[in-house]
């Protein structure tokens, strides 16, 4: 067999990729035994899926191993997969293997709750625990704007607070204002 390569794309951060196919076929005249694999990497971000070692093909007979990618930083990812055989010719097949964490950004925040004690405004939130991926992320901080119109646009709000925790106070605020309106953005700090 040649040497191969497989680039899994563009890939979230923390996610993982779509599985790509390996597929080996005993072209010779004996029983091939597939005994193992390893990567380059020690701690590689692409993974071999449920296959357990030693194959053994038939002549003729074919099988495919399943390899995924798991980014965990942003950027281009490489490392190389090598398939060992007991075959004559070409005992160590050799695989390029390529793909690019992309940083995900957290999905929006939801469950906005205002409660008033006073002339104090607290707002909570449930924690944001995915990105716009789907995939599991922890935020850095959360930014807290208000405004006094419903206003799409972010640069009429003013800021409130930066924080870690899922509520803050905005005190004696309905001593100036009526009508408040709140934004509240999960932040993750790309790598």
């Amino acid at each position: 067999m040649t040497e191969n390569s497989i680039s899994f794309g563009s890939v979230p951060v923390g996610g993982d990729s779509l599985v790509e196919e390996v597929f080996l076929k005993n072209i010779g005249s004996a029983p091939l035994t597939i005994n193992s694999t390893y990567f380059y990497q020690e701690n590689s971000q692409f993974s071999i899926y449920e296959t357990e070692f030693p194959i053994v093909l038939a002549v003729d007979d074919s099988v495919s191993i399943t390899v995924s990618f798991s980014p965990t930083v942003n950027g281009t990812v490489n490392d190389t997969l090598y398939i060992h055989s007991n075959a004559q010719n070409t005992p160590t097949i050799i695989i390029d293997l390529s793909g690019t964490g992309v940083y995900a950004p957290p999905s929006r925040v939801t469950e906005v709750n205002l409660s008033i004690e006073s002339e104090d405004v607290i707002i909570s939130w449930d924690p944001v625990i995915e990105t716009i991926y789907g995939t599991p992320i922890d935020p850095d901080y959360y930014i807290v704007l208000y405004s006094d119109c419903p206003d799409e646009d972010i640069s009429s709000y003013q800021l409130l607070a930066n924080t870690t925790s899922f509520f803050v106070r905005h005190p004696d605020i309905l001593l100036s204002h009526r009508y408040l309106f709140y934004r509240i953005i999960a932040v993750k700090l790309a790598d």
